[in-house]
């Protein structure tokens, strides 16, 4: 399960922490009619573009109008609680798990639970996925004291989320991110003395920009970037899958914002279940550009993709397309994953080496989907940084 969301959340045990399983699919359900026809041209049952000769509309439809936007706004507040909600149960899990590191003989038990939650929460069942993470950060943590101190250190941070995400703006769609990397150099302009190696983190369904840097690992990532000096790109992977061109000019952005010079011949690609198939993606289109580029297009800004690591997500090259090109490329899975089993990435593997690639495959006997990030992020940022 990866929500994450930048909305405050309430306290746990308040009335309204925990949305109803009823509220929180008629949430989803309206959003998606609404964001559905918002794609086609309009709103729910108000058709097209008025003429500007049409009549003025009736008491009744002012009133129908009136109803469904209300419907809607409810619709838009309960969603945003179930995600807050999602979001505060996660991140006090992650807080959990960082605190107090469970044994090797706990290992399995954990992650079968979380990912039970997984399931109940693709299954649209909101209550049930943060009754259950309260439970497990409560058996991770169970200290009350310092479980009181991880629940506000998690409210404190949520609040401070939405300060925090940059927007790439003159892509369709525009593209949420995030930005980490070493303390900027004094004065003005761009330091050219040192160019930074980039590691860009694509997370899996259900999150958005703030999964790497936050709630995996309970925000292990920027940590990592400060203390082995690398810059770290966090953005929304969705976004990234239909924005041509985006990752060239995130790095643009972002060497702006830090003041550092990004070395674009060292551009890794780390990505989680949904994220992995995105890294491909991204691998596909760097590779295959040069090549696609032609006539008056302006060519993009060079990078070279270095290795990529897919965590509980198969990835790899297509069966059409260069694959000469490809990176090193780094596997790892759960022995007890339900979505992305061992199989699935030991195929994935066979595959990639089957087309020339090389390709590395780890397989954790005791982790499931979602811990396996913080578990092996640490070892897989440092088999991506010796890969160039």
């Amino acid at each position: 399960m990866n929500s994450f969301s930048p909305v405050p959340a309430r306290a746990p045990g308040s009335a309204s922490f925990r949305p109803s399983c009823r509220a929180a699919r008629s949430a989803r359900r309206a959003a998606f009619l609404l964001l559905s026809s918002v794609a086609v041209g309009g709103l729910p049952g108000l058709g097209g573009p008025v003429p500007l000769a049409a009549q003025a509309p009736s008491a009744q439809s002012q009133a129908q109008a009136q109803a469904q936007a209300q419907a809607q706004a409810q619709a838009q507040s309960q969603a945003e609680a179930a995600q807050a909600a999602l979001a505060t149960a996660l991140l006090e899990v992650e807080y959990a798990l960082r605190g107090r590191p469970p044994a090797s003989s706990e290992l399995a038990a954990l992650n079968q639970a979380f990912d039970r939650a997984t399931l109940a929460f693709f299954g649209g069942q909101v209550d049930v996925v943060v009754a259950a993470m309260a439970e497990l950060a409560d058996r991770i943590e169970p200290d009350p004291a310092i479980r009181a101190e991880q629940a506000e250190r998690t409210r404190t941070r949520l609040a401070e989320l939405p300060a925090l995400t940059r927007v790439l703006e003159g892509q369709h769609p525009p593209v949420p991110w995030r930005l980490a990397g070493p303390a900027p150099p004094a004065g003005d302009g761009v330091d050219v003395e040192r160019r930074w190696p980039v590691v860009v983190a694509l997370h899996g369904a259900g999150g958005n920009e703030h999964m790497f840097m936050e709630a995996y690992g309970a925000g292990r990532l920027p940590e990592l970037a400060e203390e082995l000096g690398f810059v770290v790109i966090s953005p929304a992977t969705m976004a990234m899958g239909t924005a041509a061109g985006a990752l060239p000019r995130l790095l643009d952005a972002a060497e702006a914002e830090l003041g550092l010079a990004l070395d674009r011949d060292r551009v890794f690609l780390i990505g989680h279940s949904m994220g992995a198939g995105m890294a491909s993606r991204l691998v596909e289109a760097a590779v295959d550009t040069p090549a696609a580029q032609a006539g008056d297009d302006p060519a993009p800004t060079p990078l070279r993709i270095r290795a990529m690591a897919c965590l509980a997500g198969p990835c790899g090259p297509g069966t059409s397309g260069s694959h000469e090109a490809w990176p090193p490329l780094l596997l790892v899975g759960g022995g007890l994953d339900p979505l992305a089993p061992p199989a699935r990435l030991e195929a994935a593997a066979e595959g990639a080496r089957a087309r020339g690639l090389e390709v590395e495959l780890r397989i954790l006997p005791t982790q499931g989907h979602t811990l396996l990030v913080g578990a092996v992020l640490e070892d897989v940022v440092q088999w991506l940084l010796a890969q160039g």
